[in-house]
């Protein structure tokens, strides 16, 4: 084998674990941000509930959108910030 061969064998090798090393990375962080997403929305879930925002879904749209924005919206109510509509 040349030497011009040798370098290019060696930098497909290193070009080749390189993009395999930063394509595991994009998958774990892709992985961990679903994680994170998920731990939100149940503590959203958790105290929504505990502020009674699914008490009375059965009531139409606007308790239906309270809840969803209290899910979303959660750490304002942990601030004392009511998110009825009304």
């Amino acid at each position: 084998m040349s030497r011009g061969m040798f370098r290019k064998a060696l930098l497909v090798t290193f070009v080749a674990r390189h993009w395999r090393r930063r394509g595991e990375r994009r998958i774990f962080r892709g992985m961990f941000g679903k994680i994170l997403l998920a731990i939100y929305v149940v503590v959203g879930l958790i105290v929504a509930n505990s502020h009674h925002y699914f008490a009375h879904l059965n009531g139409g749209a606007k308790p239906i959108a309270s809840a969803v924005i209290a899910v979303v919206l959660w750490p304002l109510l942990l601030l004392g910030l009511k998110l009825h509509i009304k």
